[in-house]
């Protein structure tokens, strides 16, 4: 609206003398008319104000109805909509677009950024990658880009878990000088450390591609009060591997028998902020390479797929062999394909239409990145009530255009449904409930081992203990003669036990005295505290 009266809409002399202020609930009828369009596609969005009378093709009633029924007063305000809709106060000065390349966009973007980790308990296993945003006109940071699909528009490096998006940073933006003169990097691995700093806890496990890992990367994210520990692949040259198992490249056929599956390793020993570094190279059909924090030891494991046998005429299990290191990065590395993969299912911004404007590309990909999250959220919060009764993403985002368009309908349709929601609600809190009690208050006296392999903060059985996200409550130890099992761990067998004092956490159901309790749960290197464990 004060755009509108900016320039002098409304009778005062300028363009679209017919414009009458938007109203809020107006303006999200314009949006959720954008996201039907993304379900259910037309050439053009206008021809949704026709009614199927009319265009029986394009045309949607429930559209031309919630806008009052008259089409070409529908058209006519939708053009004053593209013409005026602005996500930034215009009486604000701009700044420069050298510091400021998105600041048209920017309240949306802080809100991103400031909403996205509020939301969510972060898992220990996430990824970095790039997410596109496609574009096609002309605009001073677009770039080219000819390896995916969309085509050229601009790119953002972004942090996700289970395909949702925790954090973010625009390639055209400038990295912090801050970072780069601490740490002494590139401004592609600034960017990488500035979204490091925004997590909130530690030990994060962090999957990348080549683009990004270098043994330099792992060691200054290792640095970082986060801890976080990078997997991924990497190139082999000025990427910090190891010249003693770098591989030739062969191509006879002959000479590739003999090689492939060749694997060679070396860990980094000594290095006072990096802790066991673990390079890897495979030869697969070329020389593959790995770098690792995240790597406790390096093994073949058995895995099974699906293939179709000709004798049989059916398809059965085949069994083969998958190096730890590769499965681990194949199940951990997807989770930005994950969120991207999501965002592109019901898109307004698909190869039929033309983004107007820069920054309503931009502006379009924040929008459809919090419904994404929304509904990666709403899954969860189902799997936590062990609950079924859940919208497919299609349902759930066109509840959400319906409620856009005409709230006070759908939420009198809702309220016929009321009795049903309220039965599966009063359900899923029992199951919960239960599911509480009983992991608060295990009837078993059965403890976890405690060794060198189970306390490993990522991979162990009892990486648990450092999850902040629950009560780590002392109870009663149910055994008969309960010893600490962090000092007979740190001292050995031969060692004095502890039997004063000596609790179970209700968690990890480890027996542990009131010494050893804070250490095991707040301590990730436990193996560092091992000598004043056993002292103590």
């Amino acid at each position: 609206n004060v755009r509108a009266l900016m320039e002098n809409a409304g009778g005062l002399g300028g363009k679209y003398d017919c414009f009458e202020n938007f109203t809020t609930v107006e303006l999200m009828r314009h949006i959720g008319l954008y996201l039907l369009q993304a379900l259910s596609p037309s050439p053009q969005v206008e021809m949704k104000f026709h009614s199927q009378q009319d265009d029986p093709v394009n045309g949607n009633d429930f559209v031309h109805s919630s806008f009052g029924g008259v089409a070409w007063k529908s058209k006519k305000r939708h053009r004053h909509f593209k013409a005026f809709f602005t996500s930034v106060n215009p009486m604000l000065p701009v700044p420069s677009r050298e510091t400021h390349p998105n600041w048209k966009v920017h309240p949306l973007l802080k809100h991103m950024l400031d909403v996205s980790p509020k939301a969510v308990f972060m898992g220990r296993d996430l990824s970095c990658d790039e997410q596109k945003v496609g574009y096609q006109g002309n605009h001073k940071d677009k770039q080219r880009i000819t390896y995916k699909r969309e085509g050229d528009g601009f790119l953002a490096d972004c942090i996700c878990s289970d395909g949702y998006t925790f954090a973010f940073h625009f390639r055209h933006q400038e990295a912090s000088t801050k970072i780069m003169k601490t740490f002494d990097c590139s401004p592609l691995h600034a960017r990488v450390l500035g979204l490091i700093s925004q997590l909130p806890d530690k030990y994060y496990t962090l999957g990348m591609d080549n683009l990004y890992n270098s043994a330099k990367l792992c060691r200054l994210a290792y640095s970082m009060d986060q801890k976080v520990m990078v997997h991924g692949v990497t190139r082999p040259t000025l990427r910090g591997i190891p010249t003693a198992i770098k591989q030739q490249e062969v191509s006879r056929k002959n000479d590739l028998e003999k090689v492939r599956h060749t694997v060679k390793a070396a860990v980094l020993k000594g290095d006072e902020v990096s802790k066991d570094l673990v390079s890897v190279s495979l030869y697969d059909t070329k020389p593959v390479y790995f770098l690792s924090h995240a790597c406790q030891e390096l093994k073949w494991i058995e895995k099974e797929r699906k293939v179709f046998d000709p004798k049989q005429k059916k398809t059965v299990q085949m069994p083969f062999y998958r190096l730890n290191i590769v499965d681990f990065y194949n199940h951990n590395m997807g989770n930005v394909d994950l969120a991207d993969q999501l965002r592109n299912h019901y898109r307004y911004d698909s190869s039929w239409h033309r983004n107007r404007k820069w920054w309503w590309a931009i502006w379009w990909w924040g929008y459809q990145v919090l419904l994404t999250n929304s509904y990666v959220l709403y899954l969860k919060f189902h799997k936590m009530h062990d609950s079924k009764n859940y919208y497919s993403h299609y349902d759930y985002i066109k509840q959400i255009s319906l409620e856009l368009h005409w709230p006070k309908k759908i939420a009198q349709q809702k309220k016929t449904r009321k009795h049903d929601v309220e039965q599966v609600t009063r359900s899923s809190r029992r199951k919960l409930v239960d599911s509480d009690m009983a992991s608060t208050s295990s009837t078993s006296s059965k403890c976890i081992n405690v060794n060198d392999s189970s306390l490993h903060p990522t991979l162990g059985k009892l990486s648990m203990r450092l999850n902040t996200s629950v009560q780590h409550l002392p109870e009663v130890s149910k055994a008969k003669r309960a010893k600490c099992q962090l000092h007979r761990w740190a001292r050995g067998r031969d060692g004095g036990e502890v039997f004063s004092g000596v609790i179970t956490c209700s968690i990890c159901r480890v027996n542990l005295c009131i010494t050893c309790y804070n250490i095991f749960h707040k301590e990730a290197n436990i193996e560092g505290k091992r000598r004043a464990i056993a002292e103590s």
